[in-house]
């Protein structure tokens, strides 16, 4: 299905973001090579004339990223179920290929790489002596190989789709005899005890913040563990009210607007408290070679971490507080 006009779509915006970053390791390469802190060559002149280039082009990348991906995630989520007999959401569309959830995720790890990038990009901006040039550029290395990954998957899996295919989407959840036993081979993890593990995790994230603030390697290492938590409780523990399905755990069907787009806001909560944890183990990193006093900045990722969390707690909670005390009662 290259064709099809959304598809190319996304494949144009991926093409512009792979050039804009070929572009950028291109003239980040001298500047990883020559750089001298304090030089006055004309070298370095030219040098320093090159990073408000590349620092400018990684910002469209970025934006050329979240682009691509919610354009992704409508196409396959939205728009190809109406065009692949049996799939009702993004979870038919997936499954028609092996490159299909890698795909989704690959995406998810290149606007986490991009927005690393921007941040030490920002922090080393603020500085006069631009601290953190030119060991920041190694981060767009990393980038390219992955949005070239990203370009040969999402090309080798929409190549692979075709119009006249019969997806299985999730009619396999209405047809399985022992959902409770699925789960559980599937994630390693009895889903009676997923509830605990999540609640544990979050309370333990909530501690650290409130009394250990300076364990940021803790907190990171925590965040890990309670981001998929997340993920696997309101999959298996609180969509079900949201959707007023018992049997139904498809969590593509969030994005829908008869559900309100309540999954842009569950996951963007997750994302966000996610980034936060990242940038404040970066910050600790590099705050040694910044002159600037950054405590108020640490404060406001402190509190976008927990904020985030606590957010996706409240909405599922209240999703459930609705059913089971209202509806039920």
């Amino acid at each position: 299905m290259l064709n099809d006009a959304w598809i190319i779509v996304i494949l144009l915006g991926q093409s512009s973001a792979l050039l804009l970053t070929i572009l950028s390791v291109y003239f980040a390469l001298p500047i990883m090579r020559y750089w001298e802190p304090g030089g006055t060559r004309p070298l370095q002149i030219e040098l320093e004339r090159k990073t408000f280039f590349v620092s400018t082009a990684a910002q469209y990348i970025l934006v050329f990223q979240f682009i691509i991906f919610f354009a992704f995630l409508f196409t396959i989520n939205s728009y190809l179920p109406l065009l692949i007999t049996g799939a009702m959401c993004a979870s038919g569309i997936l499954s028609l290929s092996v490159f299909g959830y890698p795909a989704l995720y690959i995406k998810i790890a290149a606007l986490i790489l991009c927005l690393i990038f921007i941040f030490l990009n920002r922090l080393d901006m603020a500085e006069p002596g631009y601290p953190l040039t030119p060991d920041k550029y190694y981060v767009l290395p990393i980038i390219l190989v992955f949005l070239l990954t990203d370009t040969y998957i999402t090309i080798r899996f929409f190549s692979e789709i075709k119009a006249d295919v019969i997806a299985t989407c999730c009619s396999i959840s209405f047809s399985a005899g022992d959902i409770l036993q699925k789960r559980q081979a599937a994630y390693f993890i009895p889903a009676n005890y997923t509830p605990v593990l999540y609640y544990l995790s979050f309370t333990a994230f909530l501690l650290l913040i409130l009394r250990s603030p300076a364990k940021l390697k803790t907190l990171f290492f925590l965040e890990l563990i309670h981001l998929p938590l997340s993920v696997l409780v309101l999959k298996y523990q609180f969509v079900k009210y949201i959707y007023a399905l018992p049997s139904h755990d498809c969590l593509f069907d969030l994005f829908f607007p008869q559900y309100y787009v309540i999954g842009y806001l569950l996951f963007a909560a997750l994302f966000i408290s996610f980034t936060a944890v990242v940038w404040l183990n970066i910050l600790r990193m590099v705050e040694n070679r910044l002159s600037r006093d950054f405590h108020f900045l640490k404060k406001r990722l402190y509190r976008i971490a927990l904020g985030g969390n606590v957010l996706f707690i409240l909405i599922v909670h209240l999703y459930w507080a609705y059913w089971k005390l209202i509806i039920l009662e």
